[in-house]
């Protein structure tokens, strides 16, 4: 899985794309009467489903008689992505799935309750970050549990907005509009019935009327279906791609389950009453951090610095010197052209890749390659072409009792030649780099030295995130002071060598098959058929996508459309189709 914030890196080291102290401790305060549940009680996948005959709970109170709260410092992973989405929102990430429904089925207020359920149940969502100005390591978590589960109902309420618009509204207005997210107000739901599906024509209430979803121009009537749009929208510090697909699954299997609205309600108050009342529960439901997750290093003194050395030669090899020429013509806006290809075609791709043994992931890093390459400027083939991508470090922990949203990702690069042989053909050169490709990525990933890697990348993030940080705030605050030029070198002294490129020429965000996350039989009332993720970007950014979902392979581009030079952003991405289609189908 790939990473939506390695778009912000682009064109620039995408060996560093940034993260506090690893493992801080966590703590609650105001917690002396009733000590506090686990996130999860169970696995995520163990949670209570919708349906099933709840336990009775004990005999206990339904408020919490004083405020529960609990911290802990941020990570240097989230340290890494918090610092810059302090003022535009940076990586602020979404997630849009369409869906069609009984109309009946979807109405505002059993939206609410899933939304509250889910809320309950990962308390990051809604836990604020307070940091001391300009100390970048006091950055702490603070969740304030819900007093009842009706308080609980009213946040959710407070941070969803039910509308009636497209797809497009919803993404365009969360990407380029003012900043929806905050630090105090890290999560929120945008869910929205689609105009063709929900009033006469002319009648349609404005986003902000919030109206219902069941009581829009007419009642629905008996297996009336329509079309909704579901936008889940977290800052990147809180999760990552993983942790909102595995949400998203979680929410529908709810909204789409067999449970009353009634017994939703019953759902909510059992699962707040398990975190926040029965006196068993004792840990701190905020998630640990990913450096205190991950397996430490070995604690001889060489091992140290073996894998500071490893990480060294590593950050070495990171050579690239091929950019998509940008071109500033006006202020930043994201635009993300999203072309599915049909179910028999995919299955044709599938089988090709299969034949030639790779995966659409290496095939596409491949495409990528071979379209720069026939469409970049001559006489630039000396130095490689990088693509830089993020790897999911779930499977390098055992899993957790506790919430599944969380961050657990590291970086690397890919690196491929910038010509293409005159002796071979187009098709051979694709399978023999999707070949490297995946050479490369099991190197990655089956390195013993990958776990060191990924804390060093982690420190290394964090400190660059800092400096950054400190700069911003000079700025902002009118006091910064350009650093003087460096000193040129003595004629006398030792021949310096050149500094090697280590340019990016875009992040590419491999998903996979998502139809392995979504339990598409569990929920069968809801058809879900179409996804779009993403997340705010800085200008001048790039991030392509690919994954499978409802049976079908998906490409997506995000980009600042005012940041590149419109006709070869507008090649590269017809290529990389035209690509798809020529060699894969």
């Amino acid at each position: 899985m790939i990473d939506t914030a390695l778009a912000n890196t682009f064109g620039t080291k995408a060996r560093l794309p940034p993260s506090p102290p690893s493992s801080a401790p966590r703590t609650r305060a105001n917690s002396t009467e009733y000590p506090v549940p686990d996130a999860h009680a169970q696995a995520a996948d163990k949670h209570v489903q919708p349906g099933l005959q709840l336990p009775t709970p004990p005999q206990t109170p339904t408020k919490l008689p004083v405020e529960a709260v609990w911290e802990r410092k941020l990570g240097e992973t989230e340290l890494s992505y918090f610092l810059p989405s302090r003022a535009e929102g940076v990586n602020d990430m979404y997630l849009c799935i369409d869906f069609t429904a009984p109309a009946a089925l979807v109405t505002d207020e059993r939206v609410r309750m899933v939304w509250a359920i889910i809320r309950t149940r990962h308390p990051l969502l809604g836990a604020e970050v307070r940091m001391q100005e300009g100390e970048y390591d006091s950055a702490s978590f603070r969740y304030s549990a819900a007093r009842t589960a009706g308080e609980e109902l009213e946040r959710a309420s407070e941070n969803l907005r039910i509308s009636v618009q497209t797809k497009d509204e919803v993404i365009l207005d969360y990407l380029n509009g003012p900043r929806l997210l905050s630090k105090e107000r890290p999560a929120y739901l945008l869910f929205a019935r689609d105009p063709a599906t929900s009033c006469a024509e002319g009648s349609l209430p404005t986003p902000d009327a919030s109206p219902r979803l069941d009581v829009l121009a007419h009642a629905p009537v008996q297996d009336e279906t329509a079309e909704f749009h579901f936008c889940l929208c977290t800052t990147h510090y809180l999760g990552d791609g993983m942790a909102l697909h595995k949400t998203a699954n979680e929410f529908f299997a709810l909204l789409g389950g067999d449970s009353s609205e009634p017994e939703l309600s019953e759902l909510l108050e059992h699962e707040w009453t398990d975190r926040y009342i029965l006196p068993q529960r004792e840990q701190n439901p905020i998630p640990q951090p990913l450096e205190a997750k991950l397996p430490s290093v070995p604690a001889r003194p060489f091992a140290k610095h073996a894998a500071r050395v490893d990480f060294d030669n590593l950050q070495r090899k990171a050579i690239g010197g091929h950019v998509i020429p940008r071109q500033k013509h006006g202020p930043r806006r994201t635009t993300v052209p999203t072309v599915p290809f049909s179910k028999d075609e995919t299955k044709r791709v599938l089988k090709e890749c299969k034949k030639n043994g790779v995966t659409i992931s290496h095939v596409i890093f491949a495409l990528c390659n071979l379209v720069w390459a026939g469409i970049k400027p001559c006489g630039e083939e000396e130095l490689p072409t990088m693509m830089y991508a993020a790897a999911n470090l779930r499977p390098n922990f055992p899993p957790l009792p506790e919430s599944h949203f969380y961050l657990a990702v590291t970086y690397f690069n890919i690196i491929l030649p910038s010509f293409v042989p005159r002796t071979l053909s187009t098709a051979q050169v694709l399978w023999m780099r999707s070949q490297s490709v995946k050479r490369q990525m099991a190197s990655v990933v089956g390195s013993k030295m990958f776990v060191s890697r990924a804390r060093l990348m982690a420190t290394q993030r964090a400190e660059q995130a800092k400096r950054w940080a400190a700069e911003d705030d000079a700025r902002a605050a009118g006091t910064w002071i350009a650093p003087p030029p460096a000193p040129a070198a003595s004629a006398d002294g030792p021949a310096q060598q050149p500094k090697v490129p280590s340019q990016a020429l875009l992040g590419l965000s491999m998903l996979g098959n998502l139809d392995a996350v979504y339990a598409h039989a569990s929920y069968p009332r809801l058809a879900l058929h179409g996804l779009t993720t993403g997340s705010r970007q800085r200008g001048g950014a790039m991030l392509l996508f690919a994954y499978t979902f409802a049976g079908r392979l998906w490409l997506s581009l995000g980009y600042d459309e005012n940041g590149f030079e419109k006709e070869t952003v507008g090649r590269f991405w017809q290529g990389l189709l035209d690509g798809v289609r020529e060699h894969l189908l």
